[in-house]
């Protein structure tokens, strides 16, 4: 269990690295001066700090299944974000709404079924997303729109078994696709 004040005097934090813990659930800090952290769950639900240059946090390798809405309020600066490795099985990146400066975000390796509850086209700056190794079946066709700094997308290792190419609208700098090798695309 961590004390409430724990990260209370790390303003000029930039990275915060929480991985391979065993965090099951994420509620976020007070944070408004960190620039990188990497942060895994360690099964303590009242973490909090204050982080306002805050660019890096890493949750990767955890057991978390559920973020609470408003973890990410205080995470304006945050440009990388990596919850691979854990148990989502649903992640709205509604979630992620007051992270509009996010360039990558990492959901490999989840238990993710859709991306119904996720819109990457809020972000404007992203610039890689991985979804690989889920168990995805099928994609929204909003789910990219106006996504067109996008140039990495992992979607490896899931269960699509059909692409539409208007999925992929407004990603003309898109460097990389990666989808799995049963996949039928029409793009």
């Amino acid at each position: 269990m961590c004390s409430s004040d724990l990260f209370s005097n790390t303003t000029n934090l930039i990275e915060l690295n929480l991985k391979h813990n065993k965090l099951n659930t994420f509620r976020g800090f007070n944070s408004k001066n960190s620039a990188n952290a990497n942060l895994a769950s360690n099964g303590d639900e009242n973490n909090s700090g204050n982080f306002p240059k805050l660019k890096i946090l890493n949750l990767s390798f955890n057991e978390i299944s559920y973020v609470f809405p408003n973890s990410f309020e205080n995470f304006e600066s945050l440009w990388s974000l990596d919850l691979t490795h854990n148990r989502f099985s649903l992640f709205p990146t509604e979630f992620l709404r007051y992270c509009r400066n996010l360039r990558h975000i990492g959901l490999g390796q989840n238990k993710l079924k859709n991306l119904n509850e996720m819109n990457f086209s809020n972000f404007p700056h992203l610039i890689k997303v991985d979804l690989s190794q889920n168990a995805l079946e099928f994609l929204p066709q909003n789910a990219f729109v106006n996504s067109s700094q996008l140039q990495h997308l992992d979607l490896s290792g899931n269960k699509l078994e059909n692409i539409e190419g208007s999925l992929f609208h407004g990603l003309s700098r898109s460097e990389e696709r990666r989808v799995g090798k049963e996949c039928r695309s029409r793009w």
